[in-house]
């Protein structure tokens, strides 16, 4: 094989190794858990892996942050959050529980999978507040990347 076609077959394999790894490590990296979060009894694992976003009191811990409250009922505001939601990557539905949705999210290369839990809580007929809860699956630190995932999707909303 003459050494250009030695590269080409190279390249090749490089990029059928990138766009099959994602499903080879989704299989690797698999989910678990995503049953519905009992937020009002909640208790943080002693890993610094999670963030929590929420009303004052509405949760067994304290919140790493108390959630906005947002000038809308709270249908508009799960609506927004939905709409917010689809456009995020690598985001899937894992399960959905009366006022509970729980997300799946995988990083990037990795595709290490954490899950974000989100209910939304009526303060009035016009305002509203959330609960997020994002944790990962695998692993002790995650290097702030929940705090930083559940920030910015707040921004957005």
């Amino acid at each position: 094989m003459p050494a250009g076609g030695a590269a080409v077959a190279a390249f090749a394999i490089v990029v059928g190794c990138f766009f099959l790894r994602a499903p080879v490590l989704d299989r690797v990296f698999t989910v678990k858990g995503g049953a519905p979060v009992p937020f009002k009894t909640l208790k943080f694992s002693p890993k610094p892996n999670q963030y929590l976003v929420c009303p004052e009191d509405y949760a067994g811990e304290a919140p790493h942050r108390k959630s906005p409250v947002f000038d809308i009922p709270a249908s508009r505001l799960k609506a927004a959050w939905e709409s917010m939601i689809a456009d995020e990557p690598r985001v899937e539905i894992r399960s959905e529980s009366g006022a509970q949705t729980t997300y799946v999210q995988r990083t990037r290369l990795m595709r290490y999978p954490d899950l974000i839990s989100v209910e939304f809580v009526a303060l009035s007929e016009k305002t509203a507040a959330i609960a997020v809860f994002s944790r990962s699956i695998y692993g002790h630190s995650d290097l702030g990347a929940n705090k930083k995932r559940v920030e910015d999707w707040l921004s957005k909303l």
